[in-house]
């Protein structure tokens, strides 16, 4: 059956056996206080689900992307049956028997602070949003984001990202807890007191903790060393955040068998890092780097400078003024990481691009290295070049320095005679037979 405009199905039973209900695109419909079995419903326009409508023996339900269910007292009452959202599912109402899989928008917004019931529940992608309602069942959240704070009736894994925050409140699970590794869960805060200025986690059962507990200071909040935060509440606990991260504030964390307390310690050092010229440089051309650092509490002491994970520079004091260059086209990740008299560790990156010559056959000079003068060019490919020098003009007494090597795209030629001599030399290079 194809609904191609306003539809109500009410206080009737439908059982056509292995039926097709499909709710087009801009079509809207209204399940109520019925029962739908053995059927496969497709929605693609607007489906309000209301007054105890009851979903049942394999049934299976799919709000597809752009589309939303509705539920307002609904229910996928027995089993087996099975919903996959891809739009928009919001309301209350009861899916405790039903396989959920979400990659959309699931909203528990209830007005009323009324439950929606989940079931098992799997995301893989999208967003869960606790507010204002509660859910309940068993979530598995591999994908996309939970965010919000009210009750979990059951128990959650979080393999993705957690953002208790709209509005700041307690986010209560009544079962077990798991944030798994590789997962983040965000904290943000924005003053002393838990709940009122940052949200609080309450686990009835055990949590298992693992992965990236991220804190964000907002709203202009600053901590001062020795500001408490109790972060999480539980009966039991095992593990412990594989990491505890915070872009301007050193924190330590107290793990009980009861709770998580974080306390403020260290301001972190503020550091800058630029490259003369911008994030896009040419090969063979020494880029400049310029790296400082300051500690708003403390002294900064030491400031080291990375290219692609290797130092190339580092100080005990504030500042670095440096090089770097290279002779094939590459992007380099460029890390500047200060560390204060407290330990604390603060690293910002940016990236350096390094472009070929547009001109082919036209010699660039590199400049002077450690132990030799640089000489880079595009040629052509699977040709070779002689490099002959000069050290003065209108002489025509060039002479056969040797051949430029070839790698990535990029002809080079090193001459260690200008280093050595200290003298001008003038260049040219001739395309070999």
């Amino acid at each position: 059956m194809a609904v191609r405009s306003n539809l109500t199905l009410s206080g009737s039973s439908y059982t056509y056996g292995g039926g097709v209900i499909t709710i087009t695109n801009g079509a809207s419909a209204t399940f109520s206080g019925g029962t739908v079995e053995a059927q496969t419903i497709l929605n693609l326009g607007t489906n309000s689900v209301t007054g105890g409508m009851a979903f049942t023996g394999n049934t299976y339900y799919r709000n597809y992307a752009g589309a939303r269910t509705y539920f307002g007292g609904g229910s996928f009452s027995t089993g087996p049956t099975a919903l996959l959202n891809e739009g928009l599912l919001d309301g209350f109402g009861g899916l405790a028997l039903t396989t959920v899989t979400n990659r959309g928008i699931v909203l528990a917004n209830d007005s009323l602070s009324r439950n929606l019931a989940l079931g098992i529940y799997r995301q893989e992608s999208g967003l869960t949003d606790l507010n204002p309602g509660s859910v309940s069942g068993t979530l598995d959240i591999l994908g996309g984001v939970l965010s919000g704070t009210n009750i979990v009736a059951g128990s959650a894994r979080n393999g993705a990202t957690i953002i208790p925050s709209k509005p700041f409140g307690l986010l209560s699970v009544t079962g077990n807890f798991t944030n798994m590794a590789g997962a983040t869960y965000f904290l943000p805060i924005n003053g002393a007191r838990a709940i009122t200025n940052f949200p609080q986690t309450q686990i009835s059962g055990t949590s298992v903790l693992a992965g990236t507990l991220y804190v964000n200071f907002t709203n202009g909040f600053a901590p001062v060393p020795g500001n408490l935060f109790t972060a999480m509440v539980f009966t039991a606990r095992s593990g412990t955040f594989d990491s505890i991260v915070n872009d301007t504030y050193g924190l330590e964390a107290f793990y009980s068998a009861t709770n998580l307390i974080l306390r403020a310690q260290n301001l972190l050092p503020n550091v800058s890092l630029s490259v003369l010229g911008g994030s896009n440089q040419l090969v063979c051309q020494t880029f400049r780097i310029n790296a400082s650092a300051s500690d708003p509490d403390g002294v900064v002491t030491n400031l080291i400078v990375r290219l692609d994970g290797a130092p190339i520079a580092s100080s005990t004091g504030a500042a670095i003024k440096t090089i770097a260059d290279s002779d094939f086209p590459t992007t380099f990740t460029l890390v500047a990481q200060a560390t204060d008299d407290r330990s604390g560790v603060r690293t910002i990156t940016n990236l350096v691009t390094i472009f070929n010559y547009s001109l082919t056959n036209v010699l660039f000079l590199g400049g002077v290295r450690t132990n030799d003068f640089k000489l880079c060019m595009v040629g052509e490919a699977g040709r070779n070049y002689e490099v002959y020098g000069i050290t003065n003009l209108p002489s025509t007494n060039w002479v056969d320095l040797g051949t430029m090597t070839q790698a990535n795209g990029t002809w080079r030629y090193l001459d260690p005679a200008t280093i050595t001599n200290r003298s001008y030399r003038f260049y040219r290079t001739k395309l070999l037979p």
